[in-house]
């Protein structure tokens, strides 16, 4: 793994680095190294000596340069990025005595460095540092330790970057590191790539593959590593106390928390010998592992490989092509049978790493393409690389080059040139917005004149007891209802009444013989919406699901003939628009276009967060149709909330954290004393508990408590449900539940096999035919050669091979997910993770337990009714503690106030587009927690959370959408203002007092779904 770190003071750090463990001033010469083109350019060669590398921090170069604040003292000292090895080789290097692997290792880390020095080393030039120019050039102190702090063996190896580059006027200026830090995964990447390819060139066998393509070497057993990982024993004996630290997360907050000063070391040659001494009380032998590696290197280099000699045996091109495909398949477990694969233009010289390089970046694409239409190239490499082929950086950049002369990946265009994406994704877009324009003025209008359809509308909403809809609202309905375009878009904000709109539109348009169908994305909203809207609901994979059958070039025309005669005149209302992807919208225009359908409106919100699986077409839409604007904001009550709503709602998010500073609980303005993350991690989770129940019961059932992610989540439901155990209000009845927790993976990743862990809950929807593996649930007991063995309860053993998973299944056919323990107890709040329509228990809905008992688990779920659960009953593992959810799961929900968690240090989640969700939720009030006001900020100006483009990012993106009629909003409000002067009876006011008024009735949060985010 690598970590990185900022360097303290110069002084303190030459004497860590340079002293630690207590090496002599040989050692030191032995371990430590200058590196970097910076570094030789400053006539840094050979060891570090610690006055030399003290003054380098302070930016003080040999020749008495000096570079940025160095002169007053004040200069940063640089970054630490420490390469830590796979403890099985330090294991075979210290206690079996193979000091080849610690070349290897330093080979890796300096091949890591090289590629970080060329494309990532970058300096600000120019009045202010307004410029950042590419300088390709660092300083580099290199030091090699081999202990844990424990002192078991560890070989790891600190980069200490300094705070230096050289631009190519010849001038010194402080190092501007963001892509350092930013690509610091991908780094671990290339480092374990390399280092995978060292090794195997030692004659060692690689074992499993991890996270970020780490891996331990074939041949040490785990209790071997065990023996020597004293420290992670620690760690675990220390988590397992607390309850709250078993995540990876937790035992990450537990390793710091836990850390001891480093030993100092006398003797090294006694450690030595204390290392062999335990190794031989604990069994453990490796100089076989160590003889056998020696002796595979030896013999390959006295005699050509196996796939030479496949290859020179080889003469026609054809089968050795096809002998190349059989290689790979057998010996790297992955199936050459899918278009994103290049091979070399003459196959005839393409070589086993080619291959390989070629299906790692046709992996890594499928991956990344199922959840976003445009990706990165540092996103491709590293996806390329985790995979643990035999390849490394530079074989992947050469395929990707490939890929790109042969026109299967195109690249960005402008300040977008770093992305890329893929014809078929260019031709999906295209085709999809070319199918929402098809019909533009060729549908008979349901109401032929737009005025006559205002005055329908007002009256719709007069009778359903409504207030007079706005201009926006009004708006709404003359576009669905008089539009000649068979597709229209309704752009609304958050809390803009697009409910009561559509209800009006339903209303008028099943008085014109119309019938109305409304889709959403969940079954949870098809409850909401039509008990807001008064229209019948189903969700919109439902529908797609049910009809795309005729979408088939073998559909029979009689049935398409029935089925559109069925849809003739029909209006098809999309809520929640922005949450469909590109896929499921295409197949749901397709539809509308083949039916024949009147209207299919989409309804949402572009600036709410997208799909989970690629595009934002709902966005491109507006580009195409004729788009409504709902921009009111009904729902809030409180200036506050209605001024941080017109920013967000304006692309404003930093306006809108200023203007909340009053109802803010900031941890760095409070708390600053605590400085690292996991401790003001702790102080967002006490604090927003302590908010939470500072509320009386009634205000809590109107409250949304949000989390920016899962595990900041559960922590907070943990922290409330002990809480109010100790208020009394919980408790009675106690039951220890082991839940399903689906893991957020891609059907790519599913095909994986190190994506499964021994303990892993697989869930099986549909038969996978081809392996005769039945639907059902079983636990993950081995894994071996890449074949995953289930055991399901009756103890039937089944063997997947994932790998032969369809990369094209369904979504949700097949899931794989851990256990997690919960305590249920009476009066607790529950959140469901799955569906049970037929006892009304809905995916992210909320229920209350009522009892526990022998007879089982007795819910009241939202509408009120009882329902007793066994305690078999498989609804006991798909739910959650249900008092804080994550932004994802209430987009949509509207409630009287919100406590909002954020936490910078989650950076892919501190986004624009979540901060607009969890400040638009409540009507009178909101308190934000966070860990700090200026890196939130820095985090909503860095992040706007947004959807890739296909389109977007070749810049071939242009707005075909025709007006909506100029000045129908000023003219509709106009006569909106006419009316109400006429009235005898004034409108009665929607602004409550600028205090919180504790009368206005407490209402239930509305959820949105579970995403599995």
């Amino acid at each position: 793994m690598i970590s990185a770190a900022s360097v303290g003071g110069a002084g303190a750090a030459g004497s860590y680095y340079t002293r630690d463990n207590s090496y002599s001033a040989e050692d030191l010469e032995q371990s430590s190294q200058w590196l970097g083109a910076g570094a030789q350019t400053a006539g840094l060669v050979g060891s570090v000596s610690i006055d030399t590398f003290t003054e380098v921090l302070k930016g003080r170069l040999p020749d008495g340069r000096v570079i940025g604040n160095g002169q007053t003292g004040s200069h940063r000292a640089g970054m630490d990025l420490t390469f830590s090895a796979p403890k099985s080789l330090s294991m075979l290097a210290y206690v079996g005595g193979d000091t080849r692997l610690l070349d290897a290792n330093m080979a890796a880390v300096k091949a890591t460095l090289a590629w970080a020095e060329k494309h990532l080393a970058e300096a600000r030039t120019g009045a202010g540092g307004a410029n950042v120019v590419k300088t390709g050039n660092l300083i580099v102190a290199l030091f090699q330790h081999d202990t844990s702090r424990n002192l078991d063996p560890q070989a790891h190896v600190h980069a200490v970057i300094a705070n230096a580059t050289q631009t190519a006027d010849g001038k010194w200026h402080a190092l501007h590191n963001d892509k350092l830090w930013s690509n610091n995964t991908l780094l671990g990447s290339i480092y374990h790539a390399y280092l995978r390819e060292g090794v195997t060139k030692l004659g060692y066998a690689i074992g499993s593959i991890g996270k970020h393509g780490s891996f331990e070497i074939a041949g040490v057993d785990r209790n071997a590593v065990e023996a020597f990982s004293t420290r992670r024993a620690e760690i675990l004996a220390a988590a397992a106390e607390v309850l709250d630290y078993q995540s990876p997360a937790g035992l990450e907050q537990v390793a710091l928390r836990t850390r001891a000063e480093k030993a100092d070391i006398a003797d090294r040659g006694e450690l030595l010998q204390t290392w062999q001494d335990r190794a031989a009380a604990n069994g453990i032998d490796l100089t076989p592992v160590v003889e056998a590696a020696r002796t595979a290197a030896a013999a390959a280099a006295e005699q050509p490989s196996a796939w030479t000699k496949l290859v020179a045996g080889t003469r026609l091109i054809s089968e050795r092509t096809a002998r190349i495909v059989d290689y790979i398949r057998e010996h790297l477990g992955i199936e050459p049978n899918d278009n994103a694969v290049l091979l070399p233009a003459r196959a005839e010289y393409g070589t086993p790493i080619e291959v390989a390089a070629a299906h790692g970046v046709a992996s890594a694409i499928r991956h990344l393409h199922e959840r976003e239409a445009a990706f990165s190239t540092a996103g491709v490499i590293k996806a390329a690389l985790d995979l643990g082929l035999p390849i490394t950086i530079g074989d992947v950049e050469r395929n990707l080059k490939s890929l790109a002369r042969e026109g299967k990946l195109v690249a960005g265009t402008g300040d977008q040139k770093h992305m890329l994406t893929t014809p078929a994704a260019i031709g999906f877009e295209r085709a999809l917005l070319d199918a929402i324009a098809r019909d533009h003025g060729t549908v008979v209008p349901i109401v032929a004149d737009r005025d006559d359809a205002g005055q329908r509308l007002q009256s719709a909403a007069a009778t359903r007891g409504q207030f007079t809809l706005n201009a926006g609202q009004e708006g709404t309905g003359r576009l669905i209802l008089a539009s000649r375009d068979r597709i229209v878009a309704v752009q609304g904000i958050a809390g803009a009444g697009k409910s009561a709109a559509l209800g009006a539109v339903a209303d008028v348009a099943r008085a014109q013989g119309r019938n109305v169908l409304a889709l959403v994305p969940t079954h949870k909203l098809v409850d909401d919406l039509g008990r807001g809207s008064g229209i019948d609901t189903m969700t919109t994979a439902k529908f797609v699901a049910s009809h795309q059958w005729l979408l088939k070039d073998t559909v029979n025309p009689e049935r398409l003939t029935f089925a559109r005669e069925a849809f003739h005149g029909s209006v098809i209302v999309v809520d929640e628009a922005s949450m469909l992807g590109t896929g499921q919208t295409t197949k749901l225009v397709a539809l509308a276009n083949l039916l024949g359908v009147d209207r299919l409106a989409l309804v949402g919100d572009k600036r709410q967060l997208g799909a989970i699986e690629a595009g934002k077409p709902f966005a491109q839409a507006q580009d195409r149709v004729q788009t409504a604007e709902l921009t009111e904001n009904l729902r809030g009550r409180h200036s506050l909330v209605r001024a941080a709503a017109e920013h967000v709602n304006n692309d404003r998010p930093v306006a809108a954290l200023d203007v909340l500073k009053p109802w803010t609980r900031d941890a760095a303005a409070e708390a600053p004393t605590l400085r690292d993350r996991d401790s003001r991690r702790d102080w967002l989770v006490a604090t927003a508990t302590a908010e939470y129940l500072a509320l009386t019961p009634d205000e809590r059932a109107s409250t949304l408590l949000i989390s920016s992610s899962r595990a900041l989540g559960d922590a907070l439901n943990k922290g409330v449900q002990r809480a109010l155990v100790e208020e009394g209000r919980v408790g009675a009845g106690l039951l220890k539940l082991q839940v399903f927790d689906t893991l957020s993976l891609t059907r790519e990743q599913e095909r994986y096999a190190s994506s499964y862990a021994i303990g892993a809950i697989v869930e099986i929807g549909r038969e996978i035919k081809d392996q005769k593996i039945a639907p059902g649930s079983a636990t993950v007991t081995a894994i071996k050669n890449n074949i995953v063995e289930l055991t399901r309860a009756n103890g039937t053993v089944d063997r997947l091979d994932p790998k032969r998973l369809s990369d094209r299944r369904t979504a949700n056919s097949f899931r794989i997910g851990t256990i997690k323990e919960i305590e249920l107890r009476e009066n607790d709040k529950v959140r469901w993770t799955a569906n049970d329509r037929d006892r009304g228990l809905l995916n992210a809905g909320i229920a209350d337990v009522v009892s526990i008992g022998e007879n089982g688990v007795v819910v009241r779920n939202a509408s009120g009714i009882e329902v007793t659960l066994p305690t078999r009953d498989r609804m006991l593992k798909n739910l959650d503690l249900g008092y804080a959810l994550n932004t994802h799961k209430v987009q949509g929900a509207t409630a009287d106030r919100a406590i909002a968690v954020m936490d910078s240090s989650e950076r892919s989640l501190a986004s624009a587009k979540l901060f607009l969700v969890n400040t638009t939720r409540p009507r009178d009030a909101i308190t934000l927690v966070i860990d700090s006001h200026d890196r939130i900020a820095a985090g909503l100006e860095g992040n706007s959370g947004d959807k890739t483009s296909a389109l977007e990012i070749i810049g071939a993106l242009r707005s075909l959408s025709p007006p909506v009629r100029p000045g129908e909003r000023e003219a509709i409000a106009a006569g909106i203002a006419a009316r109400n002067a006429k009235s005898e009876a004034p409108e009665p006011s929607r602004a409550p007092p600028e205090r919180f008024i504790e009368r206005v009735p407490a209402r239930a949060p509305e959820i949105q779904p579970d995403h599995g985010l």
